[in-house]
C-alpha cells in the first residue's frame, strides 16, 4: 500500500499523482500480526483432546 504524504490518502496500487495533486508517496508494509502464548496453548489443548477422542472411538470399534 501507499500513503500521500501531503493527504495521508491510502492507495493499494502505485499512482504517479494523488487526488490533492501530490506526488510524493510512501509504501506501508503491514506488520505481521503476532500470535500470543494463549492462542497457540488453546490450539494445542483442542488438537490433543481431538486425539484422544478419535483414539476412544477407536478402541470402542474394536471392542
Amino acid at each position: 500500500m501507499y500513503r500521500c504524504k501531503i493527504c495521508s490518502r491510502l492507495y493499494d496500487n502505485y499512482v504517479k499523482y494523488c487526488d490533492c495533486g501530490g506526488s510524493d508517496f510512501e509504501k506501508i508494509v503491514p506488520e505481521p500480526e503476532k500470535t500470543d502464548f494463549a492462542d497457540s496453548a488453546k490450539k494445542l489443548v483442542s488438537w490433543i483432546i481431538f486425539i484422544l477422542c478419535i483414539l476412544g472411538a477407536v478402541v470402542v470399534w474394536f471392542i
